[in-house]
């Protein structure tokens, strides 16, 4: 596997910033409907707003690192293999998670399975029907579907020497489907097909490829000039993306705003080296998945009231991420000590 602009360390830390801004989105987002807490500064909203671009860094992740792990396998086979080792580890964590939630949200907090085929599919691929901000697990499966398909096509193309092309119509169809007056029509008859996180893990796919980060990062060698681009970047990322959700109402231009903001955190982790700062972000990434399962659980569903009762932001978005980060930790050792278990009866019997 060769070596990338960001490690797995990286990775992991970036997931965790991504779950941290999750958790944040949606206890304050404009769709807020906890109105007894004190939010009375509209740049905690304006935050909230911004943090949804947390679900396009998941996506850009898994882009990118689907690409570094399949950076060294040419044949269709091998790629689609990774895919799905890709997508059994992610549902095994899932289908962990499911098998707790579901069954005492029914028993005790009143979540109604309304069928069998509801039941099937929130299991499979399909869970917002049940709990809704679960949503994103079929938009992961669609990422891991579409991504290695189009490493495939990449891989096989490039042979021939057609990857500028490809990527050339790609950034095309981009930024004309963002700049285009009639882009929220257009975008409800895509959505239908194709997201617009497919579109961001792609884009993760061209840059990881084509070493795109490698190249601006090797082109400002001053420490300074890096920090101050970093956060010129970041702030223009977060001006951009409030004036199109607010003032547009869609979410598309994500697909540039998204490799450009994980640029520029990723170059002042890199170049700032807070080493506290590191370690915490690795650590929550380390649960990111387990996070953004478990919070909106608590949050929406079982315990708004205990939640919430801190009733100031800071506190609230505390008080939430330590219960969330507990549950983490806790089933991630559950299922780590089933799995060993499971490990060992099974060598016993053969």
């Amino acid at each position: 596997m060769r070596e990338t602009f960001f490690s797995k360390k990286d990775s992991k830390w970036l997931h965790g910033v991504a779950a941290l801004l999750l958790i944040y989105h949606h206890l304050f987002n404009q769709y807020c409907h906890f109105e007894h807490i004190a939010l009375n500064r509209s740049w905690e909203l304006n935050v909230a707003v911004f943090g949804r671009i947390c679900v396009g860094i998941f996506a850009f992740i898994s882009g990118y690192g689907l690409s570094v792990k399949t950076s060294e396998r040419k044949s269709i086979k091998s790629i689609l293999n990774v895919g799905f080792r890709q997508y059994l580890s992610f549902m095994k964590m899932y289908w962990f998670a499911f098998l707790l939630y579901v069954p005492l949200g029914v028993a005790f907090f009143g979540i109604k399975i309304t069928s069998v085929g509801v039941l099937l599919r929130s299991f499979f691929y399909q869970p917002n029907q049940i709990y809704g901000e679960w949503w994103y697990v079929e938009q992961y499966i669609i990422i891991l579907v579409g991504v290695s398909l189009f490493l495939c096509i990449y891989n096989h193309l490039e042979k021939y020497r057609y990857k500028r092309i490809i990527i050339i119509a790609a950034l095309t169809l981009i930024i004309g489907l963002i700049i285009c007056p009639y882009t929220r029509f257009i975008m409800a008859k895509v959505n239908r097909y194709v997201s617009i996180y497919l579109w961001i893990s792609i884009m993760a796919v061209i840059i990881e490829k084509n070493r795109i980060y490698e190249k601006i990062y090797s082109c400002f060698s001053n420490k300074i000039i890096q920090i101050l681009l970093s956060i010129f970047l970041v702030v223009i990322s977060y001006v951009c993306r409030i004036y199109y959700v607010y003032n547009k109402g869609y979410e598309w231009v994500d697909i540039i705003i998204v490799p450009i903001f994980v640029y520029a955190v990723i170059v002042l982790k890199k170049v700032l080296d807070l080493r506290i700062l590191n370690s915490v972000g690795e650590y929550f990434g380390k649960y990111g998945t387990y996070l953004w399962l478990a919070h909106p659980v608590y949050l929406y569903y079982w315990c708004t009231g205990m939640v919430i009762w801190p009733k100031y932001s800071l506190a609230i978005f505390m008080w939430l991420t330590i219960i969330s980060l507990g549950s983490a930790i806790v089933l991630s050792n559950m299922k780590r000590v089933i799995e060993d278990v499971f490990t060992k009866c099974t060598k016993r019997l053969r």
